[in-house]
């Protein structure tokens, strides 16, 4: 969030309600711990998205997906059959058994703008 501060670009999506019909059910992960999407962010999406469940993740991070196991078989079903599970699932934070790579590794490219790619 800190990147977006001060940001001098035009806006070329400003925040607005949703209007979304039509949709398939949709699975919307959320972390507990998430300083890029805080929850309000998720929670409003949620309720303005039909058919729409919240995946939570009691842990820490950005990307559910590769952060947790109980969150990957999730959406892994979701993928692949559009089974969503039931509203209220709750994943528990999971910690690794091994120290991070380096900061050099880890390091994301960066666009023309100097802003990370994600």
């Amino acid at each position: 969030m800190l990147a977006c501060l001060n940001w001098q670009g035009k806006v070329s999506n400003p925040q607005h309600r949703l209007d979304i019909t039509g949709n398939p059910p949709t699975l919307l992960p959320k972390a507990r711990y998430d300083v890029g999407n805080p929850a309000a962010w998720n929670y409003g999406a949620g309720k303005q998205i039909p058919r729409t469940t919240i995946l939570e993740y009691d842990g820490v991070g950005h990307g559910q997906y590769r952060n947790s196991a109980c969150a990957r078989t999730h959406i892994e079903k979701y993928l692949t059959s559009l089974v969503l599970p039931p509203r209220g699932t709750r994943c528990a934070a999971e910690y690794p058994e091994q120290p991070p790579m380096s900061a050099k590794a880890e390091r994301q490219p960066l666009s023309p703008t100097g802003r990370p790619l994600h």
